[in-house]
């Protein structure tokens, strides 16, 4: 990764930092949507907004390797398997 990759030094900490907890948060949602209206939304509107959060910081060739594009390929696959299953 280059020097010049996505923003500055503090923006990167405290990213590093607040994604997990922001992901804790998201999985909170989706594990108890069966109690608040529309939870399963909500929380996959939140873990893509903290994958933004890392977008933004880091850029884009860094979030593409950390997110594994080609295993969310298949997990997206075998989601809709499962789901018929």
């Amino acid at each position: 990764m280059q020097q010049n990759d996505g923003m500055t030094l503090i923006v990167k900490t405290v990213t590093r930092i607040s994604v997990w907890m922001i992901l804790l948060y998201a999985f909170y949602i989706i594990l108890h949507g069966h109690l608040t209206p529309g939870g399963g939304f909500g929380g996959g509107v939140i873990i893509a907004l903290a994958f933004l959060n890392v977008m933004l910081a880091y850029g884009k060739k860094f979030t593409s390797n950390w997110l594994n594009i080609s295993f969310l390929h298949d997990v997206e696959a075998a989601s809709a398997v499962m789901f018929l299953a």
